[in-house]
């Protein structure tokens, strides 16, 4: 089933922007994407850009991925914080179609963003935060043999409540055995 989900990844470029800024109306997006959180249109929208800018002219500490299926584009994945010596990067992946967040689409993606910074980038380890109210997420990923490297309380504001997020971690050592797990779907 997981094979026959067409989404594809590619560079985000400036044509995303206004579909980026669309989604981060959503308190989900936002939350994944903290840095972008603001209630004015316009510094939202200068905040995309610079975000799409830099990772399009400089991919050295950030890249920008649009994941899309053969209709349109369904979500974003954001590497930060990419220490090229040492082959680790943080990650940040939000799913910015409400029909594809479920965990079919959820597992896609967490696949595609693997198998980019193993493969592609040639990572050793892909950490990312899951906030509290994403537990679909945390035990998705629990599942699928990430590993919990550390929790931070009240974390992050969503509304007027502060949440947690546990910090996880998947290695390129692990990588074959996530494959090998995802294969029966």
């Amino acid at each position: 089933m997981l094979e026959k989900i067409k989404i594809a990844l590619r560079k985000a470029d400036l044509g995303d922007v206004e579909r980026i800024c669309g989604w981060a109306s959503s308190q989900d997006f936002v939350a994944n994407l903290y840095d972008l959180e603001t209630k004015d249109p316009k510094k939202l929208k200068a905040r995309v850009i610079a975000m799409v800018e830099k990772s399009t002219s400089d991919p050295s500490d950030a890249i920008v991925m649009i994941a899309e299926t053969p209709e349109k584009p369904v979500g974003m994945i954001l590497y930060s914080r990419i220490n090229w010596r040492s082959r680790n990067l943080h990650e940040s992946t939000v799913i910015g179609e409400e029909d594809y967040k479920n965990k079919i689409y959820g597992l896609k993606f967490i696949h595609l963003m693997l198998d980019f910074a193993f493969n592609e980038l040639g990572m050793h380890k892909i950490s990312g935060y899951v906030y509290d109210f994403n537990a679909r997420m945390s035990a998705l990923l629990e599942g699928f043999g990430a590993i919990k490297e550390g929790y931070f309380k009240d974390f992050v504001k969503r509304g007027e409540k502060r949440y947690g997020a546990t910090l996880y971690a998947f290695f390129d050592r692990d990588y074959p055995r996530f494959l090998k797990a995802i294969s029966k779907y």
